[in-house]
């Protein structure tokens, strides 16, 4: 599996050499922001190439079962692989049924801001309320299916004193998932990856972000979401997006 690949400012793809259709795994659910960066890189592969990347949707399981999938299929294939799948998951569990040998890395693709969000009605306007008033809260806090998300959750946890049976994160499978569950009222509080979809739901008034994992303030989509860190002086990690074959 030979691949030239060019990352423009605007993330780009040219598989200059490839010379038929890949199978291309995603470590997320569709609607995902790995999957819609993943959807626009093969249209660009098609275009340039004639040929295919089959997007297969993986995700849950800390994105373990999407690499193991890549570990084990017999047609070439190329995948996306995170911040999750090369470096948190393999401090954090004792083994894992794949071997990180069999990602041959190509390059980096893009940081996902990750946003601390809450519906609009709630009484969370900032990331210090959040901190004062979240564990006395009756509804759980939920970080999506991505490790990144649940250790920004436990960084501001471990800081706070928070005691670890009264308040826990509850895993979805992806952030429309989540979304859904906040806005119908099962989750207070929600820590994912920022994708156009959060971005509707906050200009139609139904939500509200109080809080971004980057170092400065994130301005997408006519908003400006202020840094946790800025708020509450906790150092918070940003997911990253990688191309392995």
């Amino acid at each position: 599996m030979k691949f030239i690949v060019a990352l423009s400012l605007i993330v780009c793809l040219n598989f200059a050499q490839a010379k038929e259709s890949y199978t291309f795994v995603i470590p997320n659910t569709p609607g995902s922001i790995s999957d819609l960066v993943a959807r626009s890189m093969a249209t660009i592969y098609n275009k340039k190439t004639g040929n295919t990347l089959v997007i297969q949707n993986v995700g849950g399981g800390q994105q373990i079962p999407a690499a193991v999938k890549f570990a084990n299929l017999n047609t070439p294939a190329v995948s996306m692989t995170t911040t999750g799948i090369l470096v948190f998951n393999p401090v954090m569990q004792k083994s894992l049924p794949y071997n990180l040998e069999i990602f041959d890395h190509v390059g980096g693709i893009s940081y996902a801001p990750i946003v601390w969000i809450v519906r609009e009605d709630s009484p969370y306007n900032n990331m210090q309320d959040l901190v004062k008033h979240l564990p006395s809260a009756k509804k759980p806090f939920v970080a999506y299916a991505n490790l990144v998300e649940v250790v920004n959750f436990h960084v501001i946890a471990n800081k706070n004193g928070w005691v670890s049976d009264k308040i826990q994160p509850v895993k979805y499978k992806g952030v429309p998932e989540a979304i859904q569950g906040l806005l119908a009222g099962d989750l207070d509080v929600a820590v994912v990856s920022y994708t156009k979809v959060i971005g509707s739901q906050i200009q139609a008034g139904k939500l509200r972000a109080i809080g971004t994992t980057l170092s400065k303030e994130y301005k997408v989509d006519g908003i400006t979401i202020q840094p946790v860190k800025n708020q509450i002086n906790v150092e918070q990690y940003t997911g990253g997006v990688f191309i392995a074959i």
